[in-house]
C-alpha cells in the first residue's frame, strides 16, 4: 500500500512505497516512513486523513542537497 509525502522543495505530492531517505536528518538509508500521527508504520491501516510528512521526493533530493 502506497501513501503520500508532499515534496518541500518543489511543492508538489508524491507517492512512497513505504520507505524513504530522510537525509536532512542525516539517516543515509531509507527508513520505514511512519505516521506522524499515531506513530505507527504507514501500511498499517489508513492514514489518508492523517498529517502528511514533508520529505523531498526522489526526483528533487539531490537538487534540496
Amino acid at each position: 500500500m502506497s501513501h503520500e509525502h508532499f515534496c518541500d522543495f518543489s511543492g508538489h505530492y508524491w507517492e512512497c512505497d513505504g520507505t524513504a531517505l530522510r537525509w536532512i536528518a542525516g539517516i543515509t538509508e531509507p527508513t520505514v516512513c511512519m505516521c506522524l500521527t499515531h506513530g505507527v508504520p504507514m501500511e498499517d491501516g489508513d492514514h489518508s486523513g492523517c498529517s502528511v510528512e514533508l520529505i523531498a521526493c526522489p526526483a528533487h533530493r539531490d537538487d534540496q542537497m
